[in-house]
């Protein structure tokens, strides 16, 4: 398991397609998730970010979900 101080990450791979998360707290004190798409177990290439997250991203988009 991580720490505040070690975050803590995981790799999910299927042969084509995978997923990256990582999880630590940001300069501001804030839990932030970071994930990236990879190309799974079959080819090595280098992970698509798909953007970092915080608690206020995530309200963000619950809100946004409200109103749909």
């Amino acid at each position: 398991l991580g720490s505040k101080d070690s975050g803590l990450d995981a790799s999910l791979n299927g042969w084509n397609v995978g997923v990256r998360v990582s999880l630590y707290v940001n300069k501001n004190g804030e839990d932030t998730v970071d994930l990236a798409l990879t190309s799974g177990s079959y080819r090595a290439t280098l992970p698509i970010s798909l953007g970092e997250f915080t608690r206020q991203d995530l309200d963000r988009m619950l809100e946004q979900a409200k109103q749909k």
